[in-house]
């Protein structure tokens, strides 16, 4: 009951910190790369602006100095629309917190053709606001990338849809979802297989979901999910190569979409603003599946304490590239065990940590471990 309350009082916070937010626009494309200024203030070249978004890139490899790409919308996520300047938009969007202490925390600029504006009637068929804020709606969650055939449109998993009707909906095998086409009301039927209602859960119900549903993106019977800086998406294989914009994980944004999926009001865009949203492991607490990893630039996830696994989405610099599950002794020198990672927590020691080719390592001052909220 405890972690209930705990659960619950998350959501009655982030609810307050957003009272003041809007929505009177939308994502209506797919996915929707999201920035912190406008795109010629990070690339300099002599190109439109569409063409400056399709380059923005996987991350800041190859000598590219930065990787503007913050985080990303999916279609039908709300916004306050606060300017439009030349071909962008900047809008506000607190469901991504980057750094919640700054005043800005949650306003980005995207490509203005991304997205449109509400109207009094559909604000009816799109969800109203993020998620676990109470609505007069019934909110459907795709679990799976999605192929709508009336829009020829793939949505990322994550993205929400209103429920269009209750009626027999409990024996049906697919959800009918309301979508927009050239700002008309559709519908379409999407398998119950493939998306979940949103709710929230008790705190065992929940961790258990986070962990299973990790586990589910780093199944080896399929290509591994790849990892992209700044993003929350998955269109599917299929799109990875000529999909703009680009789509994949890093690692704080697959444990928050994770977290969100099972009923956990976390909303940290980042790993440094995770840490500050979880609470550090105290002596006289339980490490539990779910529970995280933290140090500096990177948060990973501890998938099964018994066998000493972690799930994390891992850069390419590191020779890896992709969501993975894998012993703490891949990746870090001396720790094989749960409590070998306790004693390096505790202990406060220096520890090594493996890039693919284990002849090559980083130094970690420390690192923290962190209970799931």
């Amino acid at each position: 009951m405890k972690k209930m309350a705990l659960l619950i009082n998350l959501l009655i916070i982030h609810t307050a910190t957003t009272a003041q937010f809007n929505p009177n626009g939308y994502c209506k494309v797919p996915v929707a790369d999201l920035i912190g200024s406008p795109i010629k203030e990070f690339f300099k070249q002599n190109l439109s602006t569409q063409e400056l978004y399709n380059q923005i890139p996987l991350d800041d490899r190859n000598g590219i100095p930065t990787c503007p790409r913050m985080t990303q919308l999916l279609y039908n996520d709300p916004v306050e629309i606060l300017e439009y300047r030349n071909n962008e938009v900047k809008i506000y969007m607190p469901q991504w917190v980057y750094r919640a202490k700054e005043k800005n925390y949650g306003t980005y600029w995207t490509f203005s053709s991304n997205i449109a504006p509400l109207t009094p009637d559909s604000k009816k068929y799109h969800p109203n606001n993020i998620p676990f804020k109470t609505e007069n709606q019934t909110i459907i969650v795709l679990d799976k990338p999605f192929y709508n055939k009336k829009t020829k449109e793939t949505y990322s998993i994550g993205t929400r849809f209103v429920l269009a009707s209750h009626k027999k909906s409990s024996n049906q095998p697919t959800f009918k979802v309301l979508y927009t086409k050239h700002t008309h009301k559709k519908t379409v039927d999407i398998p119950k297989t493939d998306a979940h209602i949103e709710q929230l859960h008790n705190s065992t119900e929940a961790r258990t979901l986070f962990v299973d549903l990790l586990r589910s993106w780093v199944n080896p019977n399929q290509d591994p999910i790849p990892y992209l800086f700044g993003g929350n998406s998955w269109t599917g294989y299929e799109n990875t190569k000529d999909t703009c914009p680009l789509t994949g994980f890093d690692c704080g944004k697959i444990i928050t979409v994770a977290a969100q999926f099972s009923g956990i009001p976390l909303y940290a865009s980042n790993s440094l603003t995770l840490k500050e949203s979880c609470k550090s492991l105290k002596k006289n607490d339980t490490l539990e599946n779910g529970d995280l990893i933290y140090f500096t630039g990177h948060i990973a996830v501890i998938s099964d304490i018994k066998k000493g696994l972690l799930i994390e989405a891992r850069g390419y610099k590191s020779g890896y590239g992709f969501i993975q599950e894998i012993p703490f002794s891949e990746q870090f020198k001396d720790i094989n065990t749960t409590q070998d990672l306790l004693d390096a927590y505790f202990n406060k020691t220096k520890v090594i940590r493996y890039e693919k080719d284990h002849s090559k390592t980083q130094k970690i001052q420390g690192i923290i471990l962190l209970k799931l909220c």
